[in-house]
């Protein structure tokens, strides 16, 4: 995969795989809508599960409001069946993004999503490296090869710096801190405990799968288990036949 970022920077591969797979815990949608000029409308789809972030789509539309733009996103959260949560930035145009995105939300997704804003302050820069910093230097933030391939990502995230106006364009960065804001309170957990909770609930569903089919748990016993043991997993019919070696006699 090619680096986009500066000497020293690095894009990491997972150390370990674990062979067992859990759901997210959830998924949401931020959106920071383009401004005037140049900007993008960025979102990202992000998820959180086991302590971690997982980033699926950080990515910019041309445009903001027009209703192409509109459809385009709420049709990318369709793509996500446990997405049900989009989130705006809201402190320019009084949550105008919102009312407009409404009838798109309605028409293509009914009451499966649901549409709130959201409100940021202070510097920009400083919120935004004060929100990632942490979490990266962690590597608590994972992210899809889709979103970490473009080159436009990787540059926002590795060049910004605490001062404003750092960036000519920060849009990515920006929405990508506001997912990772969004979680922020769930980040307390302990990924460790996590697994071997994970893990603790993966047996106990095995041994109880055993102990619901007598049969399965009968062959796991063997010759150690007694006759009065075995006969009980016979048909009535069986019992006879073990019993008396005829058939003449019926089970009542």
């Amino acid at each position: 995969m090619p680096s986009f970022g500066l000497n020293g920077d690095l894009i990491s591969q997972p150390m370990w795989v674990a062979d067992s797979y859990t759901p997210y815990r959830h998924t949401v949608m931020h959106i920071d809508p383009s401004g005037r000029g140049a900007d993008e409308t960025a979102v990202c789809i992000a998820s959180f599960g086991n302590g971690y972030i997982w980033v699926h789509e950080l990515l910019g539309f041309d445009g903001g409001y027009e209703d192409a733009v509109l459809q385009k996103i709420v049709q990318l959260a369709l793509e996500y069946p446990h997405l049900n949560l989009i989130r705006y930035e809201e402190n320019y145009g009084d949550g105008m993004f919102g009312s407009l995105m409404k009838p798109h939300i309605g028409r293509l997704a009914g009451s499966q999503i649901g549409l709130e804003g959201y409100r940021v302050t202070g510097m920009k820069e400083s919120r935004i490296i004060n929100t990632l910093e942490p979490v990266m230097a962690q590597h608590r933030l994972v992210m899809s090869k889709r979103a970490i391939r473009q080159e436009e990502n990787q540059k926002q995230i590795t060049r910004l710096y605490e001062r404003r106006g750092a960036l000519k364009h920060d849009d990515r960065v920006d929405v990508l801190a506001a997912s990772v804001q969004y979680f922020e309170d769930t980040l307390g957990i302990d990924v460790d405990d996590v697994i071997e909770k994970n893990e603790h609930d993966r047996q106990m569903k095995i041994i109880k799968e055993w102990e619901d089919d007598s049969r399965r748990a009968l062959s796991l016993i063997g010759d150690r288990a007694s006759g009065a043991v075995r006969l009980k997993t016979l048909k009535p019919q069986e019992i006879n036949r073990t019993i008396f070696g005829q058939r003449k006699r019926k089970w009542p």
